[in-house]
């Protein structure tokens, strides 16, 4: 019988985990609709733990934003400027265009 002993990760390299988690959630099933316990349950850690890495949702949305235009994820500016997210109405030109042709087409 073997078991799997997880690896503890240095603190930045656990939150840039879970912040790439995150983001990929925010792309495939909703920005807004992300929770913490999802969240927590995809990264295989504690909720306790996303809330020591980002304090409030809202502060996990504005840094998943931040990757979302520092990447060029046009699916998640979208959804930031559905929702009136200023950092989204702040993006690129052209990433804001994709985004924008996203809604134009759903």
């Amino acid at each position: 019988m073997t078991t799997e002993r997880r690896r503890r990760l240095s603190p930045k390299l656990r939150s840039v985990q879970i912040l790439e988690i995150a983001v990929s959630m925010a792309k495939n099933t909703g920005y807004i609709h992300l929770t913490r316990e999802d969240l927590a349950a995809k990264a295989c850690v504690s909720p306790a733990l996303i809330s020591f890495y980002f304090k409030s949702m809202t502060h996990l949305r504005h840094e998943i934003m931040t990757e979302a235009i520092t990447l060029g994820i046009p699916e998640i500016v979208a959804q930031g400027l559905a929702l009136g997210d200023q950092q989204a109405r702040d993006a690129p030109a052209l990433l804001k265009a994709k985004a924008a042709t996203l809604l134009a087409n759903f």
